[in-house]
């Protein structure tokens, strides 16, 4: 752990307050800006739609981290960061996805400024853990593209996180909680001290979070049954050895003397034995933040916050043999005629799952901190806010148990053995279980280490204020300013995944950045006050330009309405344009990333007779149509950047309503609204299943997706590897509606005098969410889901509902809270063929309860998250047998939290 940079930072922090004097403190001011524009105002109001989770919402909930609560929102689509389900390349980032347009199209922001990126195992975002949810005030979701307000990246929505500013005293809180399976225990110690002077404060606080992982066998959904439905839940590599004669065809079984067994099958092995669930990790957050008042309209200001994340996952033993590939050896291992223990004379074509080296176990360590200085205040009636913001995250990412390629080929005779190598080198059949001896174990085993290291700059000045002059409705309120940013990215992968000798896959260093210098306008005008169509009615102009360095210009504009038409109704909307830079370490300069992508070869039983003679050239004059098959299905790929990538460009509308309803229901509100989103450009990665096809398509591999699909293998005719490079295709297009009521109220009978009950609920509609493809087709992926290389889709309706009832004088309260996931078909699975018939994955209710008791300095919660342990529907999934974007995979959850505030 590296704590030095933070504790440096954060030195610089505290000595601002040497100089705390007695200055007067600074007047307040009624002014407040909400998320969506940089214009202070004392009675705001969002023109988009805008979602508050208070921290009183935080606390009621299971919820450890961030993304556990922002991914409940009924406009968020869940994430495999926010489930941790296992993958080859983990990385442990916690995200957010708003309308399922991607987590790199939500922007998240701590107090108005965006959080510094984390780049680990190839994968790049804004990681949610590094805000300790104890310094949370409240987050704004907005539910609307800002990129004129906030800058790129900016498409889907904004999520700020707003920190508690004016905290006194001391809070101790702590928190536990554990699964109806005796697993997943979750701990969470926390203390947050503030001090507030007149003239200066000071906020420090500190927070350690664990959560215990849970392996896909603890689940039966998830642990693999048996039918044919279930199959992506096993594999043809058995630890006891798979041999296929490359000459007669012969199948043979290791067996536990180490020697073969003439066989028609071996078995499937169940790949859901040994990985995890849900990744375990821990999370120590330390936070600083002060400020200090020169004058009546100056203040300096900082903030500090340093988070170190230790999380792990892991995968079931690394599966070796001629199907399994790697850019050095595209035949994969083969036991070879020569082997002195091999009885049939021919080379033999493996496929072994090696428990002898035992589970593969990802490992990150990942130190981030952010700092910032800043000065604001006053100038006449104009306020303005100026700074300086870097952040850095660096990762150290250990492989265990990996296999060297290399090494093995030694072993098994097909290369000579080096000096180093142990007893009975040459000789190795690999069968049966226990066909390493421990010395020959160390020898293929390999722990590798990746370095990355994501630094970002951002220098800013916002300035807000009234002009002198406007219309008889109002003054014209404006804010303008400017920024400078740099992000960049240097990633260092071990030197045995570089040469190809690493049996997780080939990976090379990736290094690049970019600097853009931005200025934007933002202007408020009053146009209609007290009329007989408005009490109020106001618009509001933004635009930014933008200088990359990179790819040049990028020009956004928005425009924005709020019409108070009386008591009851209000109307909100806007029309803008947005754009996404592309990521700097995970699409732009990406050296490579290894993945295992599924896809349908189309040499299996081809009618097109293309493809036949495609097939034939690539295979050989041996090949086919109506025997050869597809042993794996999925592809080794090797995720590749493109500098020459241009930014993601969008258009954007929207249109809704806010009803008022005291006059029918006191405490009765409700709002509806429309959202309509295109993307041009988008960037994306060209799956192998696409390219292969349209390469195979091609009369004489003329297609250009040709070039990156690697060479068949000559034992078996597979395709060995595929390099996927990030490109800017189409368009993506989706739109939807937004609903959400309220009601709050005293004594809702009665014979409940005192008493307080509040209703919520908030639903999400998703009509279109169109893509186009590589060939220049368009899916719709509403209410639908596809499994591959990335997966797609969501469901058309998702909801929740909330119910609390509390007693008099703030006393107990009880909250029923229902989280509904709606219908899901399955129209393309994975390693199918296109024809393969899908299928409906019913509709879910999750049921939460929690009660909160409050004893004057002192506050209790207990609560039960999916309270009647409803497992996720069960759906072909190549890791976890449901849908891995949609659902919680806990099960039933018991939780403990107490605080005490001196």
């Amino acid at each position: 752990m590296n704590l030095k940079p933070a504790l440096l930072l954060g030195a610089a922090t505290l000595g601002m307050l040497a100089f705390a004097g007695a200055a007067l403190a600074q007047e307040s001011t009624e002014s407040v800006v909400v998320t969506g524009t940089r214009i202070a105002s004392p009675d705001a109001v969002a023109a988009a739609p805008l979602t508050v989770v208070s921290a009183a919402d935080i606390s009621q909930t299971k919820a450890a981290t961030l993304e556990q609560t922002i991914n409940r929102l009924p406009s968020m689509s869940q994430t495999n960061s926010s489930n941790d389900q296992n993958s080859i390349s983990p990385g442990g980032i916690s995200t957010a996805d708003m309308r399922g347009l991607g987590t790199e199209r939500t922007l998240i922001l701590i107090d108005g400024q965006r959080m510094v990126s984390t780049f680990v195992s190839g994968a790049q975002g804004q990681d949610l853990q590094n805000i300790p949810t104890d310094l949370i005030d409240r987050i704004e979701v907005l539910r609307d593209g800002a990129s004129p307000i906030y800058g790129a990246d900016a498409i889907a929505g904004v999520i700020n996180i707003i920190t508690k500013k004016d905290f006194q005293g001391l809070q101790l809180s702590g928190s536990t909680g554990i699964s109806t399976y005796g697993d997943h225990a979750t701990k969470q110690l926390s203390a947050l001290f503030g001090a507030q002077t007149p003239s200066a404060g000071v906020i420090a606080g500190v927070q350690y979070t664990t959560e215990d992982p849970v392996r896909q066998s603890a689940r039966l959904w998830s642990g693999g049954k048996d039918g044919s439905q279930n199959i992506y839940g096993f594999s043809s590599a058995v630890p006891l050895g798979r041999f296929e004669d490359t000459v007669t065809g012969d199948i043979y079984c290791g067996n536990a003397s180490h020697t073969l067994t003439p066989a028609t099958t071996c078995g499937l092995f169940n790949t859901s034995n040994d990985p995890n669930l849900i990744q375990g990790r821990s999370v120590l957050n330390a936070n600083l933040q002060a400020h200090y008042d020169i004058n009546d309209n100056l203040e300096i200001y900082s903030s500090t916050f340093f988070t170190n994340r230790k999380s792990n996952a892991i995968l079931n033993p690394e599966p070796v043999g001629d199907v399994y590939p790697s850019a050095k050896w595209l035949s994969g291992i083969v036991i070879p005629a020569s082997n002195p223990n091999n009885p049939t004379g021919h080379d033999l074509a493996l496929r072994k799952r090696l428990y002898e080296v035992g589970d593969r176990r990802f490992d990150d360590d990942v130190d981030t901190f952010q700092e910032r200085f800043g000065l604001k205040g006053k100038l006449w009636d104009w306020s303005f806010d100026a700074g300086y913001q870097y952040g850095q995250s660096d990762s150290s990412d250990y492989t265990h148990g990996a296999v060297n390629l290399t090494h093995i080929q030694e072993l098994v005779g097909a290369i000579p053995c080096e000096p180093a190598a142990p007893a009975g080198c040459g000789g190795v059949m690999l069968a049966g279980t226990g066909s390493l001896t421990p010395d020959q174990a160390k020898y293929v085993q390999y722990v590798g280490m990746d370095n990355s290291r994501y630094a970002q700059s951002i220098a800013y000045v916002d300035i807000t204020g009234t002009l002198p002059f406007g219309l008889p409705a109002g003054n014209i309120g404006m804010a303008f300013g400017g920024n400078w940013r740099r992000e960049g990215v240097k990633a260092i992968p071990d030197a045995l995944k570089q040469t190809g000798d690493f049996a997780e896959g080939t990976s090379l260093p990736t290094e690049g950045h970019y600097d853009v210098s931005e200025a934007y306008g933002e202007l408020q005008i009053p146009l209609l006050r007290d009329s007989a169509i408005a009490e109020d009615l106001s618009v509001d102009l933004a635009a930014r330009i933008s200088q990359y360095s990179n790819f040049g210009n990028a020009n956004v504009y928005k425009g924005s309405f709020n019409w108070q038409v009386n008591d009851l109704i209000r109307f909100r909307g806007g029309y803008g344009t947005g754009v996404r830079a592309p990521q700097v370490g995970g699409e732009l300069y990406l050296g490579a990333n290894q993945s295992a992508d599924g896809f349908s070869d189309p040499c299996v039983g081809p009618t097109d007779a293309t493809i036949t003679a495609n097939c034939r050239t690539a295979i050989g004059p041996a090949y086919d149509p109506a025997t050869f098959t597809q042993a794996v299905p999925q592809l080794s790929a090797a995720r590749v950047g493109n500098p020459n990538l241009k930014p993601e460009t969008s258009n954007q509308w929207n249109l809704g309503a806010v009803l008022t309803l005291d006059q029918f229901v006191p405490g009765l509100s409700a709002t509806v609204d429309y959202y309509n989103i295109h993307i041009n450009n988008y960037i994306t990665l060209i799956d192998p299943g696409s390219a292969v096809s349209l390469c195979y398509g091609s009369v004489g591999f003329t297609d250009p997706n040709c070039s990156n699909i690697g060479a068949r293998n000559s034992v078996n005719g597979a395709l060995t590897s595929y390099t996927e490079p990030y490109t800017n295709l189409g368009y993506i297009h989706t739109d939807g509606i937004d609903m959400g009521a309220n009601w709050n109220t005293t004594d809702p009978i009665d014979a409940l005098e005192g008493w307080s009950l509040g209703l919520s609920t908030e639903w999400s509609f998703v009509n279109n969410y169109k893509q186009q493809n590589l060939d220049g087709s368009v899916t719709q992926y509403a209410g639908t889901y596809s499994e591959g290389a990335i997966s797609y889709g969501q469901p058309k309706w998702k909801g929740l509902f909330t119910a609390m009832l509390g007693m008099p004088e703030n006393g107990p309260s009880f909250s029923v809270t229902e989280r509904f996931i709606g219908q899901t078909y399955v129209n393309a699975i994975y390693g199918e063929t296109p024809d393969t018939p899908g299928y409906n994955v019913p509709e879910l209710f999750f049921t939460d309860i929690n009660v909160n008791v409050p004893f004057d300095i002192y506050t209790v919660n207990l609560g039960i998250d999916n309270l009647f342990d409803k497992d996720p529907p069960l759906a072909i999934d190549p890791f976890v047998q449901t849908l891995s974007n949609q659902y919680d995979f806990v099960g039933r959850f018991f939780y403990l939290r107490g605080s005490v505030k001196l």
